[in-house]
């Protein structure tokens, strides 16, 4: 059995940043709800990474998303998702969705699954077409939104992950997705590599895998983190920390790709891996660390 539904013009689940972000065309929007979206200071906007692609016309797509344990990934959203348009769909009982539509022109598609509520979200590139299978896709159960920390300038804990936001920092939590209170506060799981999915591209060296949520939630300035160090890296070793792409605005990172964010390196005592001081993370998302290049 497969559960799908709709098709969305503009991917409308997609929020702009703290300042004046593009919209689904590229051009300049208008911000929407969330804690602080009053700012238009150059510091808290991303590089951008907008490009173009030529669409694929696209009827029918289908795929099946599980958990860690090899489950079904059940009522998901599971979108075959462009910068045009979204075709959306919902997984069933088993983690399976299918979508057939009158044939739809897609640019830049990505299968989007996942909304950083009970799973992460990923946007997997698609290739092909009219029909696509994306065949099965891993994901990672995230923690229950009770077990969360609240979110707001200081020191915010989840496990041994911080987050460090200075007292003066703007904070846009994306409130039209997270409306409850307990999502809104701040969750961070580690996803092993052997569990990673497709959207983790193996040519990029990526050695450490976490979801931070509530994803899509920006800082102005840039929030700093730190994370337990498990792996044999000495102190002082370098660490690039990249941000997985899953807003069509592609403001810190191309859609349904990585770049790199902020610099971190090993504490001096080999128990963490922070950011350096002057830099930082922009936002939630799934993050991905490697030893600097």
């Amino acid at each position: 059995m497969y559960a799908a539904i709709g098709l969305l013009v503009g991917c409308g689940s997609d929020t702009v940043g703290l300042g004046d972000a593009g919209t689904d065309d590229g051009s300049v929007g208008r911000p929407e709800p969330g804690l602080d979206a009053s700012t238009s200071d150059p510091a808290c906007q991303g590089p951008g990474y907008f490009s173009r692609e030529a669409a694929t016309a696209i009827h029918t797509y289908r795929g099946r998303v599980v958990d860690q344990d090899g489950n079904g990934a059940e009522d998901i959203p599971a979108q075959a998702c462009g910068i045009n348009v979204c075709l959306f769909g919902v997984t069933d009982q088993d983690g399976n969705v299918e979508l057939t539509v009158s044939e739809t022109p897609v640019e830049k598609p990505r299968f989007k699954y996942g909304k950083g509520k009970s799973f992460p979200m990923f946007a997997l590139p698609m290739a092909g077409g009219p029909v696509i299978d994306v065949g099965e896709q891993l994901s990672w159960r995230l923690p229950d939104v009770s077990t969360s920390a609240p979110l707001g300038p200081g020191e915010v804990s989840y496990g041994a992950v911080t987050l460090s936001i200075a007292p003066t920092a703007r904070i846009r939590i994306d409130l039209l997705s997270f409306d409850d209170e307990d999502e809104q506060g701040f969750r961070a799981a580690r996803i092993p590599l052997d569990k990673a999915p497709s959207a983790v591209d193996a040519s990029l060296g990526i050695e450490v895998l976490y979801s931070l949520n509530p994803i899509d939630s920006m800082f102005c300035p840039r929030a700093q983190l730190q994370l337990p160090k498990s792996e044999s890296w000495p102190p002082g070793t370098e660490v690039d920390v990249l941000l997985h792409g899953t807003r069509i605005q592609e403001e810190w990172a191309p859609y349904g790709g990585w770049a790199e964010v902020s610099a971190a390196s090993v504490s001096s005592d080999g128990a963490s891996i922070d950011t350096v001081a002057d830099e930082g993370i922009p936002m939630l998302g799934v993050i991905g660390l490697r030893r600097a290049r």
